[in-house]
């Protein structure tokens, strides 16, 4: 399924920033695309698999500032920064689910049944406070095969497994120190990256609301209604 996400309007994308603020990573990612889909679909989207989470979350990130995404990480051998530029659109384009239905597992000489995790899991988990989260979603993802999901050794290979089949679930960058050549890989958290983004934006937003509504007693929603380039132009001729 390719996750189809529309632009956000600054009030919107405000207003969602106000919602989540307090939230678990995973709750911001569910009302970032249930506000970005369409009313029809919208109610699937904690059905979606984390790798389909993570292709609409890139795509919108890519309506909302573009496809270029500059990633900053600290070399860990001599701490040197290490600045990336990823293209959102492509990685969210390269990469979807190899299957869409139950899948199977060959461990300790049985077939383990699995599916996908999903959003609505991930949300289960994180709201029980689980002391191993990893274990608590495998028991929620092996359907069949008589064998105990609390086994380290068989979430492990689930993990693998549900990596390759949706490669975007968890998503490593494989990065080079350009001080001492150090080769390591970093996770990357779309949410927690594209929600910075976000606030930054909506202080931007509220403190250019906040001048122009002094300025000249327009309502919130006047200004946010404004073209960027033409919400500048009055900024522009107020004294710094």
């Amino acid at each position: 399924m390719r996750s189809a996400v529309r632009a956000l309007a600054p009030s919107e994308l405000i207003d969602l920033c106000d919602a989540g603020d307090a939230s678990s990573s995973t709750t911001r990612a569910v009302l970032l695309l249930e506000a970005a889909t369409e009313a029809d679909e919208a109610g699937s989207v904690r059905d979606w698999s984390l790798g389909q989470v993570n292709a609409g979350l890139l795509r919108l990130r890519t309506l909302v500032f573009g496809r270029r995404m500059e990633v900053l990480a600290d070399c860990p051998a001599c701490a040197a920064i290490c600045e990336s530029e990823l293209d959102c659109l492509a990685m969210a384009e390269a990469a979807a689910p190899t299957a869409a239905g139950p899948l199977t597992l060959a461990f300790g000489g049985a077939e383990i049944a699995y599916r996908l995790p999903t959003a609505a899991d991930l949300l289960a988990v994180t709201a029980r406070a689980s002391s191993d989260p990893a274990q608590a979603l495998s028991r929620r993802i092996v359907l069949d095969g008589g064998m105990d999901a609390d086994s380290g050794e068989l979430g492990a290979a689930l993990a693998e497994a549900v990596a390759a089949a949706d490669p975007l679930t968890h998503i490593e960058l494989a990065l080079t120190c350009p001080d001492c050549a150090t080769r390591w890989t970093e996770p990357l958290h779309v949410v927690d990256l594209f929600w910075a983004e976000l606030r930054n934006l909506a202080a931007r937003l509220t403190f250019d609301v906040a001048r122009l509504a002094q300025a000249f007693g327009w309502r919130e929603s006047d200004i946010l209604a404004m073209s960027p380039r033409r919400r500048q132009r009055y900024l522009e001729l107020l004294p710094p």
